[in-house]
């Protein structure tokens, strides 16, 4: 893995880096904070401050256990700051608390779970990957084929191609844990 961490010419690759990393840090922030918008700045802040301090890291897993646990402790910074104001806000009441370690262990698991999903997806065939991630995204057959302009027939049998496909680039326990309610 080494070599997708370093560039052609010696430094870190962080085109990469970003792109490998992310979504599912994106979606591991939000799982946290219960707010999107929030969760993709404290993700871009932490590309930046990697970025501008030039961290080297000689391994793509403790590079991603650095990413995962900072992303994890700005999260819990900025729930900490948001009490704060809340507490100054004379009218609001505290909405949300500080995520439990179980909590973070379990966006942890369902954000890494999101990653290997979405990384067999992109091996699918084009039209059929289109299916599959929007069926990630929850949306039903018939509001698929409105969002590609498709017959809902089209997405159903895309929606049956992408599925017997994914068995074969996902392992059993997540295909179930995944797409179980769907075969």
């Amino acid at each position: 893995m080494m070599a997708c961490i370093k560039g052609k010419n010696g430094t870190m690759d962080y085109v990469w880096i970003f792109e490998q990393y992310y979504r599912g840090l994106a979606y591991f922030a939000y799982r946290l904070l219960k707010d999107r918008e929030a969760g993709e700045d404290v993700v871009q802040d932490v590309f930046v401050m990697l970025f501008e301090k030039g961290v080297p890291f000689e391994k793509s897993g403790v590079l991603k256990s650095f990413l995962y646990i900072t992303v994890r402790n700005r999260c819990l910074d900025y729930l900490k700051h948001q009490k704060v104001v809340e507490k100054h806000q004379a009218d609001s009441l505290l909405v949300g608390k500080e995520p439990s370690h179980d909590s973070i262990w379990a966006a942890l698991v369902e954000s890494e779970t999101l990653s290997i999903v979405k990384e067999a997806i992109d091996q699918l065939p084009c039209e059929c990957a289109k299916v599959m991630h929007l069926v990630l995204l929850e949306y039903n057959s018939i509001e698929i084929a409105e969002k590609l302009d498709v017959e809902p027939s089209t997405v159903r049998a895309q929606k049956q191609r992408g599925l017997l496909l994914l068995k074969k680039y996902i392992p059993q326990h997540l295909f179930v844990f995944v797409f179980g309610g769907m075969i």
